[in-house]
């Protein structure tokens, strides 16, 4: 029998679904074919649902998928997986998970390491950020 998570391990809220980038055309008011720059922006309902809760205090999770043979998947990273920390920063929203990658591109970092949940076992796992 599973033993139930610890109060620190729950999450109040865990939402299933689409993950993707939208962008927005930056000339307000203009024709698409006369936007020259976009702006981008986590988009997609269970993201957006995610990171609106985790402003709000709870603690928010997101269950996505991971592309068949993507270093992730080789990794043995899965749907469910719950990512914890990504180079030493806590991830309490989605939106953290790029801001950490970002900041550890700036830096000139090769790679990132992630500390994952993956049912009731953590454990680290490593990913080169040109393929993340």
């Amino acid at each position: 029998m599973a033993t139930p998570p610890k109060a620190a391990d729950r999450l109040d809220v865990i939402t299933v679904g689409r993950c993707s980038v939208d962008l927005y055309g930056q000339q307000i008011g203009s024709r698409l074919e006369d936007v020259t720059s976009f702006a981008k922006s986590i988009g997609g309902c269970p993201s957006n649902i995610a990171i609106g809760t985790a402003r709000l205090g709870l603690r928010s999770g997101l269950i996505t998928r991971v592309g068949d043979g993507s270093e992730a998947s080789a990794k043995g990273l899965q749907s469910g997986d719950i990512i914890l920390e990504v180079a030493g920063d806590k991830v309490m929203a989605p939106s953290d998970v790029t801001k950490s990658i970002d900041g550890a591109k700036a830096k000139g970092r090769k790679a990132v390491l992630l500390r994952v949940k993956s049912g009731d076992q953590e454990r680290f796992v490593a990913l080169t950020l040109g393929k993340v």
